[in-house]
């Protein structure tokens, strides 16, 4: 995970720049962050940075690369807050390894899973969070 700092200028702007203030954020964010702002924003109505951060739905990704050798990155993201779940499992249904299994906060990760002692072949991996479960299928090939 990367913790994302800025500081950000917030600028009212008429026919002349009236107001000039800075703000600090400090930000978990593994993503990329777009501000939007358009002409009639006033000042305090600019939408939240944490409404771009909090992902809206639970998501697990598609693991990449795929097929990898013998590193693999996976994401997920997680609307609020919830006990994650992320295990690995081989062709047969065996558990193989836990990538993560605790508390996370609302927001975007990525985690990286290192199979150099594994078997070539083809892996699911699964995420619990909550309610929500998925999984998916990656593929070691060395």
């Amino acid at each position: 995970m990367v913790l994302f700092k800025a500081r950000v200028l917030v600028l009212r702007i008429s026919n002349q720049i009236s107001a000039a203030t800075y703000k600090s954020l400090d930000y978990s964010s593994d993503g990329v962050i777009d501000l939007i702002v358009d002409e009639d924003n006033r000042p305090g109505t600019l939408p939240s940075v944490e409404d771009y951060l909090v992902p809206k739905n639970f998501e697990l990704s598609q693991n990449y690369p795929n097929p990898f050798n013998p590193t693999t990155t996976i994401e997920y993201s997680i609307p609020k807050d919830a006990n994650v779940s992320i295990k690995i499992f081989d062709v047969l249904g065996k558990e193989v390894a836990t990538l993560v299994n605790e508390q996370r906060s609302a927001g975007t990760y990525i985690i990286n899973w290192n199979a150099s002692n594994f078997s070539s072949g083809l892996y699911f991996y699964r995420i619990t969070a909550g309610e929500f479960t998925d999984t998916k299928k990656m593929f070691l090939v060395k």
